[in-house]
Protein backbone atom coordinates (compact mmCIF):
# COMPACT_ATOMS: atom_id res chain seq x y z
CA UNK A 1 0.00 0.00 0.00
CA UNK A 2 2.95 2.49 0.40
CA UNK A 3 4.38 1.27 -2.62
CA UNK A 4 0.94 2.35 -4.27
CA UNK A 5 1.01 5.75 -2.45
CA UNK A 6 4.41 6.52 -3.80
CA UNK A 7 4.04 5.73 -6.89
CA UNK A 8 0.97 7.38 -7.36
CA UNK A 9 2.68 10.35 -5.92
CA UNK A 10 5.45 9.75 -8.26
CA UNK A 11 3.10 10.12 -11.02
CA UNK A 12 0.88 13.10 -10.09
CA UNK A 13 4.30 15.14 -9.57
CA UNK A 14 5.97 13.65 -13.03
CA UNK A 15 2.36 14.93 -14.99
CA UNK A 16 2.51 18.49 -13.24
CA UNK A 17 5.62 19.76 -13.64
CA UNK A 18 4.93 18.15 -17.16
CA UNK A 19 2.12 20.89 -17.84
CA UNK A 20 4.02 23.79 -16.49
CA UNK A 21 7.61 22.91 -18.28
CA UNK A 22 5.80 21.64 -21.87
CA UNK A 23 7.32 20.69 -24.78
CA UNK A 24 9.89 22.70 -26.29
CA UNK A 25 8.10 23.87 -29.47
CA UNK A 26 5.90 24.81 -26.28
CA UNK A 27 7.77 26.44 -24.29
CA UNK A 28 9.36 28.78 -27.28
CA UNK A 29 6.11 29.45 -28.45
CA UNK A 30 5.19 33.11 -27.59
CA UNK A 31 1.86 34.52 -27.47
CA UNK A 32 0.91 37.20 -29.91
CA UNK A 33 0.05 40.28 -28.03
CA UNK A 34 -3.10 41.44 -27.80
CA UNK A 35 -4.26 44.65 -29.58
CA UNK A 36 -4.53 47.72 -28.39
CA UNK A 37 -7.46 49.11 -28.08
CA UNK A 38 -5.88 52.37 -27.86
CA UNK A 39 -6.18 55.39 -30.95
CA UNK A 40 -2.91 55.74 -32.45
CA UNK A 41 -2.00 59.13 -33.72
CA UNK A 42 0.82 60.15 -35.84
CA UNK A 43 2.17 63.67 -35.84
CA UNK A 44 4.38 65.05 -37.85
CA UNK A 45 5.60 68.33 -35.51
CA UNK A 46 3.64 68.47 -32.26
CA UNK A 47 6.20 69.97 -29.70
CA UNK A 48 5.63 73.37 -30.62
CA UNK A 49 2.66 76.01 -29.89
CA UNK A 50 -0.36 74.59 -31.84
CA UNK A 51 0.97 71.21 -31.52
CA UNK A 52 1.98 70.76 -27.89
CA UNK A 53 -1.52 72.33 -27.12
CA UNK A 54 -3.39 69.50 -29.47
CA UNK A 55 -1.37 66.58 -28.06
CA UNK A 56 -1.78 68.22 -24.42
CA UNK A 57 -5.16 67.47 -24.72
CA UNK A 58 -5.20 64.24 -26.32
CA UNK A 59 -3.20 63.29 -23.50
CA UNK A 60 -5.47 64.21 -20.80
CA UNK A 61 -8.03 62.25 -22.75
CA UNK A 62 -8.97 58.93 -20.94
CA UNK A 63 -10.39 55.97 -22.37
CA UNK A 64 -13.82 55.94 -20.56
CA UNK A 65 -15.20 58.55 -18.13
CA UNK A 66 -13.96 56.51 -14.85
CA UNK A 67 -9.93 56.26 -15.36
CA UNK A 68 -7.60 59.01 -16.29
CA UNK A 69 -4.21 57.80 -15.67
CA UNK A 70 -1.19 56.90 -18.14
CA UNK A 71 -2.66 52.87 -18.86
CA UNK A 72 -5.77 54.03 -19.57
CA UNK A 73 -5.32 56.55 -21.63
CA UNK A 74 -7.28 56.56 -24.93
CA UNK A 75 -4.83 57.37 -27.20
CA UNK A 76 -1.14 56.20 -28.44
CA UNK A 77 0.46 59.37 -29.85
CA UNK A 78 3.75 58.76 -32.28
CA UNK A 79 5.51 62.27 -32.56
CA UNK A 80 7.50 62.83 -35.20
CA UNK A 81 9.87 65.74 -35.70
CA UNK A 82 13.52 67.28 -36.05
CA UNK A 83 14.13 66.32 -32.23
CA UNK A 84 13.54 70.02 -30.19
CA UNK A 85 11.91 70.15 -27.24
CA UNK A 86 10.67 74.28 -26.92
CA UNK A 87 9.56 75.79 -23.59
CA UNK A 88 8.22 72.75 -21.77
CA UNK A 89 7.40 70.50 -24.22
CA UNK A 90 10.21 67.85 -23.13
CA UNK A 91 8.27 67.91 -19.41
CA UNK A 92 5.29 67.91 -20.79
CA UNK A 93 4.95 66.01 -23.72
CA UNK A 94 7.96 64.22 -24.56
CA UNK A 95 7.69 61.74 -21.70
CA UNK A 96 3.97 60.53 -22.76
CA UNK A 97 4.65 60.07 -26.55
CA UNK A 98 6.93 57.84 -28.59
CA UNK A 99 9.30 60.17 -30.88
CA UNK A 100 10.93 59.52 -33.88
CA UNK A 101 13.81 62.28 -34.93
CA UNK A 102 13.12 63.07 -39.24
CA UNK A 103 13.66 65.73 -41.04
CA UNK A 104 11.21 66.08 -43.88
CA UNK A 105 13.52 68.28 -45.79
CA UNK A 106 15.41 65.01 -46.33
CA UNK A 107 12.53 62.94 -47.48
CA UNK A 108 10.70 60.79 -44.42
CA UNK A 109 11.39 57.59 -46.47
CA UNK A 110 14.80 58.34 -45.56
CA UNK A 111 13.78 58.04 -41.87
CA UNK A 112 14.26 53.82 -40.97
CA UNK A 113 12.85 54.70 -37.56
CA UNK A 114 9.14 56.16 -39.00
CA UNK A 115 9.14 53.96 -42.22
CA UNK A 116 9.15 50.77 -39.78
CA UNK A 117 6.63 52.36 -37.72
CA UNK A 118 4.24 52.92 -40.39
CA UNK A 119 4.70 49.30 -42.40
CA UNK A 120 3.74 48.01 -38.86
CA UNK A 121 0.67 49.66 -38.43
CA UNK A 122 -2.61 48.54 -39.74
CA UNK A 123 -4.43 52.29 -39.61
CA UNK A 124 -3.70 55.29 -37.50
CA UNK A 125 -7.08 57.04 -35.67
CA UNK A 126 -5.54 60.63 -37.16
CA UNK A 127 -2.81 61.88 -38.85
CA UNK A 128 -1.70 65.26 -37.72
CA UNK A 129 0.46 67.82 -40.13
CA UNK A 130 1.81 70.88 -37.68
CA UNK A 131 4.98 70.78 -39.96
CA UNK A 132 4.61 70.52 -43.48
CA UNK A 133 5.47 73.86 -45.38
CA UNK A 134 6.12 72.53 -48.83
CA UNK A 135 3.97 70.83 -50.65
CA UNK A 136 6.47 67.89 -51.78
CA UNK A 137 6.03 66.97 -47.83
CA UNK A 138 2.05 66.23 -47.56
CA UNK A 139 2.96 64.31 -51.21
CA UNK A 140 5.49 62.00 -49.28
CA UNK A 141 3.39 61.79 -46.38
CA UNK A 142 0.59 60.68 -48.96
CA UNK A 143 3.03 58.10 -51.08
CA UNK A 144 3.81 56.92 -47.65
CA UNK A 145 0.75 56.06 -45.47
CA UNK A 146 -1.82 55.87 -48.77
CA UNK A 147 -5.32 54.43 -46.80
CA UNK A 148 -3.41 53.81 -43.22
CA UNK A 149 -5.25 56.85 -42.18
CA UNK A 150 -8.63 57.49 -41.10
CA UNK A 151 -8.36 61.15 -41.60
CA UNK A 152 -5.35 63.38 -42.40
CA UNK A 153 -5.85 66.63 -40.78
CA UNK A 154 -3.55 69.54 -42.17
CA UNK A 155 -2.64 72.70 -40.51
CA UNK A 156 -2.80 75.64 -43.34
CA UNK A 157 -3.16 79.22 -42.83
CA UNK A 158 -5.27 82.34 -43.72
CA UNK A 159 -1.89 83.21 -46.02
CA UNK A 160 -3.73 81.29 -48.93
CA UNK A 161 -5.84 84.14 -49.43
CA UNK A 162 -2.97 86.26 -50.27
CA UNK A 163 -1.73 83.98 -53.46
CA UNK A 164 -5.71 83.71 -54.67
CA UNK A 165 -8.30 85.99 -56.20
CA UNK A 166 -9.63 86.71 -52.77
CA UNK A 167 -10.77 90.05 -52.52
CA UNK A 168 -9.06 91.82 -49.58
CA UNK A 169 -10.71 93.02 -46.13
CA UNK A 170 -11.90 96.82 -46.30
CA UNK A 171 -12.86 98.51 -42.98
CA UNK A 172 -15.51 99.97 -45.02
CA UNK A 173 -17.15 96.94 -46.64
CA UNK A 174 -16.24 94.68 -43.32
CA UNK A 175 -16.11 91.75 -46.17
CA UNK A 176 -14.15 88.84 -44.79
CA UNK A 177 -12.28 85.94 -46.92
CA UNK A 178 -14.29 82.58 -46.86
CA UNK A 179 -13.25 79.24 -47.93
CA UNK A 180 -14.40 79.66 -51.46
CA UNK A 181 -12.13 82.53 -51.79
CA UNK A 182 -9.30 80.41 -52.37
CA UNK A 183 -8.98 80.00 -56.56
CA UNK A 184 -5.90 80.79 -58.09
CA UNK A 185 -5.81 83.22 -60.66
CA UNK A 186 -5.97 81.68 -63.76
CA UNK A 187 -3.29 84.68 -65.33
CA UNK A 188 0.12 82.65 -64.93
CA UNK A 189 1.90 86.28 -64.93
CA UNK A 190 -0.53 87.45 -62.24
CA UNK A 191 -0.01 83.89 -60.56
CA UNK A 192 3.45 84.09 -60.22
CA UNK A 193 3.50 87.41 -58.83
CA UNK A 194 1.24 86.48 -55.65
CA UNK A 195 3.44 83.26 -55.22
CA UNK A 196 6.49 85.47 -55.14
CA UNK A 197 4.90 88.08 -53.09
CA UNK A 198 3.94 85.44 -50.36
CA UNK A 199 6.12 81.95 -50.35
CA UNK A 200 4.43 80.80 -46.99
CA UNK A 201 1.17 80.99 -48.54
CA UNK A 202 1.83 79.46 -51.82
CA UNK A 203 3.47 76.25 -50.47
CA UNK A 204 0.78 75.84 -47.99
CA UNK A 205 -1.65 76.32 -50.15
CA UNK A 206 0.16 73.80 -52.51
CA UNK A 207 0.11 71.33 -49.76
CA UNK A 208 -4.00 71.72 -49.48
CA UNK A 209 -4.00 71.42 -53.13
CA UNK A 210 -1.93 67.62 -52.80
CA UNK A 211 -4.94 66.65 -50.40
CA UNK A 212 -7.66 67.44 -52.74
CA UNK A 213 -5.51 65.35 -55.96
CA UNK A 214 -5.22 62.34 -53.76
CA UNK A 215 -8.51 59.95 -52.66
CA UNK A 216 -6.85 57.48 -50.15
CA UNK A 217 -7.86 59.07 -47.26
CA UNK A 218 -10.11 61.93 -46.44
CA UNK A 219 -8.66 65.16 -45.36
CA UNK A 220 -9.37 68.55 -43.75
CA UNK A 221 -7.58 71.90 -44.01
CA UNK A 222 -7.61 74.49 -41.29
CA UNK A 223 -6.57 78.09 -41.93
CA UNK A 224 -5.82 79.55 -39.04
CA UNK A 225 -5.01 83.37 -38.79
CA UNK A 226 -1.62 84.50 -36.51
CA UNK A 227 -2.22 82.29 -33.67
CA UNK A 228 -1.53 83.67 -30.18
CA UNK A 229 -1.30 82.15 -26.87
CA UNK A 230 1.34 80.34 -24.56
CA UNK A 231 4.53 79.27 -25.45
CA UNK A 232 4.51 81.52 -28.65
CA UNK A 233 7.85 81.33 -30.11
CA UNK A 234 7.34 83.70 -33.15
CA UNK A 235 7.93 86.88 -30.70
CA UNK A 236 4.45 88.55 -32.82
CA UNK A 237 2.76 89.09 -29.31
CA UNK A 238 5.63 89.45 -26.75
CA UNK A 239 7.63 92.14 -28.39
CA UNK A 240 4.53 94.10 -27.71
CA UNK A 241 4.26 93.35 -24.18
CA UNK A 242 7.32 93.71 -23.31
CA UNK A 243 7.60 97.52 -25.50
CA UNK A 244 4.33 98.40 -23.22
CA UNK A 245 5.96 97.16 -19.73
CA UNK A 246 9.28 98.87 -20.26
CA UNK A 247 8.91 101.55 -22.81
CA UNK A 248 9.06 104.13 -19.58
CA UNK A 249 12.20 103.63 -18.82
CA UNK A 250 14.82 105.65 -20.94
CA UNK A 251 16.55 103.06 -22.70
CA UNK A 252 13.85 101.49 -24.22
CA UNK A 253 12.96 103.08 -28.22
CA UNK A 254 9.86 103.63 -29.57
CA UNK A 255 8.05 101.22 -31.44
CA UNK A 256 6.93 102.46 -34.91
CA UNK A 257 4.08 99.76 -36.62
CA UNK A 258 5.63 99.20 -39.98
CA UNK A 259 3.80 101.10 -42.62
CA UNK A 260 3.56 97.69 -44.58
CA UNK A 261 1.26 96.35 -41.63
CA UNK A 262 -2.25 95.36 -42.89
CA UNK A 263 -5.19 97.48 -41.48
CA UNK A 264 -6.63 94.55 -40.65
CA UNK A 265 -6.36 90.87 -39.63
CA UNK A 266 -7.59 88.33 -37.95
CA UNK A 267 -6.00 86.27 -35.28
CA UNK A 268 -6.52 82.34 -33.40
CA UNK A 269 -6.10 81.75 -29.94
CA UNK A 270 -4.41 78.67 -29.50
CA UNK A 271 -6.75 76.70 -27.53
CA UNK A 272 -9.18 77.59 -30.03
CA UNK A 273 -6.52 76.09 -32.57
CA UNK A 274 -6.33 72.84 -30.64
CA UNK A 275 -10.22 72.72 -30.14
CA UNK A 276 -11.16 72.76 -33.98
CA UNK A 277 -8.20 70.10 -34.68
CA UNK A 278 -9.55 67.45 -32.01
CA UNK A 279 -13.58 68.20 -33.63
CA UNK A 280 -12.41 67.53 -36.92
CA UNK A 281 -10.70 64.10 -35.91
CA UNK A 282 -14.06 63.84 -34.52
CA UNK A 283 -16.42 60.69 -36.06
CA UNK A 284 -19.28 62.70 -35.47
CA UNK A 285 -18.09 64.97 -37.97
CA UNK A 286 -17.07 62.61 -40.75
CA UNK A 287 -19.25 64.57 -43.30
CA UNK A 288 -16.91 67.92 -42.68
CA UNK A 289 -14.19 66.14 -44.07
CA UNK A 290 -12.75 66.65 -47.65
CA UNK A 291 -13.04 70.67 -47.19
CA UNK A 292 -10.79 73.51 -46.06
CA UNK A 293 -11.74 75.92 -42.75
CA UNK A 294 -10.61 79.27 -41.63
CA UNK A 295 -10.51 79.38 -38.24
CA UNK A 296 -10.28 82.69 -36.08
CA UNK A 297 -11.28 85.31 -33.63
CA UNK A 298 -14.89 86.79 -34.35
CA UNK A 299 -13.05 90.14 -33.40
CA UNK A 300 -10.82 92.03 -36.54
CA UNK A 301 -7.72 92.49 -35.01
CA UNK A 302 -5.54 95.73 -35.66
CA UNK A 303 -2.04 96.43 -34.23
CA UNK A 304 -2.07 100.02 -33.03
CA UNK A 305 -5.58 99.51 -31.52
CA UNK A 306 -4.52 96.48 -29.86
CA UNK A 307 -1.57 97.97 -28.28
CA UNK A 308 -3.77 100.45 -26.82
CA UNK A 309 -6.08 97.46 -25.52
CA UNK A 310 -3.16 95.57 -24.27
CA UNK A 311 -1.69 98.93 -22.37
CA UNK A 312 -4.98 99.23 -20.94
CA UNK A 313 -5.57 95.97 -19.43
CA UNK A 314 -1.59 96.23 -17.93
CA UNK A 315 -2.65 99.58 -16.64
CA UNK A 316 0.14 101.38 -18.72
Amino acid sequence: RALLVAIAAFVLGSSSAARKAGTKDERDHVPPKKKSKKRRILSFGGNGMIGSEVLHQLLQSPSSPSTSNADHRQYDIVLVSRGSWPFDSEERIAPNVQSIVCDRKGGISNCPELMKEIQSTEKYHAVLDFSAYRPKWVQDAVDLLQNKARVYVYVSTDSVYEVTESPPYHMESKRRSVETDAVRPSDDAIREELNEDDRYGDRKFGGEEVLYAQSAMPHVSLRFADVIGPRDNTGRFVTYYAWIKFHGLKSVPNMAVPKGIAEATSITYVEDAAQSILLAMDESNRDAWNASYNIGCEEVFNVTSQIMSMGHLMGN
